[in-house]
């Protein structure tokens, strides 16, 4: 599939045809194998999508799911599970533009983008320079400018490694590749595949969007 077509709204993505003005958009993003339909189905306590085996991407679309916001919100929540930055062979960047087509096609300027989830394994190795710039391409296309308050950075599948060995690659991403990210007001979470760390990252999101809301500078 050539990049001009990704550039473009995937032609299997689904439009939400039931968009609401109300609705607070959350993206999760990631590598193939990072945990983001498991992150969805463990926040739901129910299978929603499937899960892949973590060599193979089981999100080929873009996937909204729906549920009703907890209280002190106006609107429903619709989590967007996506492809893995890395599966297409495509630029990482190209599937962020995917993304954000995606998302001016079902909400057009009534969009709320609360923020945005960036699920991070744990235990993969290799750097993620490529899956950084790609999430600031995002942010970017969403907002129109710089705005790394709305971003979450949580690893994943901390039960599936020594914790000195997490820690230690923990502390790299947040002296190394997650500095700027961090410094600019990002936050960061541990998902430890249970109920209460996934709410704890969304609420987290949600907080910061009910204060971007009373005060429009800081969004």
């Amino acid at each position: 599939m050539s990049s001009t077509t990704w550039k473009r709204r995937g032609k299997d993505d689904p439009v939400l045809k039931d968009a609401r003005n109300t609705d607070i958009v959350i993206p999760i993003i990631g590598r193939t194998g990072a945990g983001k339909s498991t992150f969805i189905n463990t926040l739901l306590e129910e299978r929603v999508v499937n899960v892949g085996d973590g060599s193979l991407c089981c999100t080929a679309v873009l996937k909204p799911v729906i549920i009703p916001g907890p209280p002190g919100t106006s609107g429903r929540l619709v989590f967007v599970d996506t492809p893995g930055f890395d599966q297409t062979g495509l630029d990482d960047s190209e599937i962020s533009r995917r993304i954000s087509v995606w998302l001016a096609a079902s909400y057009s300027d009534s969009m709320k983008l609360g923020g945005v989830i960036y699920l991070r394994d744990i235990t993969d190795k290799r750097r993620p320079g490529t899956t950084l710039k790609a999430i600031n391409v995002f942010i970017n296309l969403c907002y129109g400018h710089d705005n790394q308050k709305s971003v979450v950075l949580a690893t994943t599948k901390w039960q599936t490694i020594d914790t000195a060995v997490g820690q230690r690659r923990e502390e790299k991403l947040d002296t190394h590749w997650w500095k700027e990210m961090l410094n600019a007001g990002a936050q960061k979470f541990r998902f430890h595949n249970d109920k209460e760390s996934a709410w704890d990252i969304v609420n987290a999101i949600i907080d910061r969007y009910k204060k971007s809301s009373l005060d429009p500078k800081s969004h």
